[in-house]
Formats: C-alpha cells, sequence, structure tokens
C-alpha cells in the first residue's frame, strides 16, 4: 500500500467517512480515485454523480452519525451504518457498503446510498 497517502483511511468507517466528504465537497475525481470500484468504467460513476439531482443532493450534506461497521458477503466486505443530514435539513439512514482490496488496501464503493 506504498501508493496510499499517508491520511488515507485505514477502517471501513474511515472509508465512509471520506467517500461521504468527497460527495459533500462535490469531488467526483478524488472520490473516483481514492473510492472507486475497479473495472466500474468512469462512466458509471461520471452518469451517477453528475446528474444535476444527484450532486446538488449530496453537495454540503453533513455526517451526523457513522455506526460500528458489520462483515458483509465477503472477509473484506463492509456495512456502515450511516445517518447524514442534507441541507434542507432532510436526514438519512441506512448503510452503505464499502470493500477493501487486501492487496493494495484500497477502499471502495460498493452501494447503499
Amino acid at each position: 500500500a506504498a501508493d496510499l497517502p499517508a491520511d488515507y483511511p485505514k477502517t471501513p468507517d474511515g472509508a465512509v467517512k471520506g467517500i461521504f466528504e468527497a460527495w459533500a465537497r462535490g469531488d467526483w475525481e478524488g472520490f473516483v480515485t481514492n473510492f472507486g470500484e475497479p473495472g466500474v468504467p468512469r462512466e458509471f460513476y461520471d452518469k451517477y454523480f453528475k446528474d444535476p439531482a444527484m450532486s446538488n443532493a449530496v453537495a454540503g450534506m453533513e455526517i451526523v452519525s457513522l455506526g460500528e461497521p458489520t462483515n458483509s458477503f465477503g472477509p473484506n466486505m463492509w456495512f456502515v451504518p450511516y445517518k447524514v443530514r442534507f441541507r434542507d435539513g432532510t436526514e438519512r439512514e441506512f448503510r452503505l457498503h464499502v470493500a477493501q482490496d487486501p492487496t493494495t488496501q484500497r477502499w471502495f464503493f460498493k452501494g447503499g446510498f
């Protein structure tokens, strides 16, 4: 994992925090670079995140809470409960699904938003 930045997340909840913070800043490049799933075409993320409804919805959102990560479908896959608050004051609770490549130690977003 020598190519990862020193501040790269080490835990599933750290990865979720990084993902949400990138989304809140509108930093799609950073999100794809740091948390894009290997093999998922860039166009998939562009279609999803460059949709104004999505990008406007997550812009400026705040993390209210992150819960205890639980193992999902494999040894390096996790569900992280979250609660976020959007700019309009509405909140959403669910579980973000993240996975970690055991070789590179990179986290990637699997779904759950």
